[in-house]
């Protein structure tokens, strides 16, 4: 029996969000309690860059993202944007707790 490489038979791509590795979640909290600079925060995000592009390679992928490694939350750009959304108060059983659930509270009819 020959080994013959695999045949792709179908298209898949990863837009989005991959997951944190745990160096760079580490080093979030160490950034918001003030125990790191926002460049070694930029260095750590950096290296998870370029760990997860390689990642990305490996499998075949044909379009590579960085993972939005440098975002807090997956949710947190697109509503920045829009006026008048707010995050929802700590305590008020959102959890996480997102901006779209505030605006949408506050919007509902």
């Amino acid at each position: 029996m020959t080994n013959t490489p695999a045949r792709k038979i179908y298209r898949a791509d990863h837009p989005g969000s991959f997951i944190r590795p745990a160096k760079l979640r580490k080093a979030r909290i160490e950034r918001s309690h003030g125990r790191i600079t926002a460049e070694t925060l930029r260095q750590i995000e950096d290296e998870a860059i370029l760990g997860v592009l390689a990642l990305q390679r490996e499998v075949g992928l044909d379009i590579h993202s960085d993972g939005e490694f440098r975002r807090k939350f997956f949710m947190t750009g697109p509503y920045a944007a829009l006026e008048g959304v707010e995050g929802a108060p700590r305590g008020s059983g959102v959890s996480p707790p997102t901006p779209i659930a505030a605006w949408t509270a506050r919007h509902r009819r």
